[in-house]
């Protein structure tokens, strides 16, 4: 069993190299894709995976969550890494 938590939150760079036009996400938008994060986790990994909240800080746009998955450290990030990225969201562990 793989143990990672992880500290997920919103952040508005503005242009970078790879996307010279970007959008800044609506406050909604973020904090829609902090509250669906768990849930997303648990689709996401098999269903012995356990999925805890551990801090939510809606106004701040962060939430952190712990994760207990069957699988290698390797697998989990790469979940948690396609995750967030799809939810326009950096990670922090």
């Amino acid at each position: 069993m793989t143990e990672l938590t992880v500290k997920a939150y919103y952040q508005y760079d503005g242009p970078c190299r790879e996307d010279l036009w970007p959008n800044e996400l609506p406050d909604d938008d973020v904090i829609r894709n902090l509250r669906l994060l768990p849930s997303d986790f648990s689709h996401a990994l098999d269903e012995s995976a356990t999925i805890e909240v551990i801090r939510e800080d809606y106004d701040h746009k962060e939430i952190e969550i712990r994760i207990r998955a069957n699988c290698t450290r390797e697998e989990l990030h790469a979940v948690a890494k396609s995750l967030l990225s799809k939810a326009g969201l950096y990670w922090k562990v």
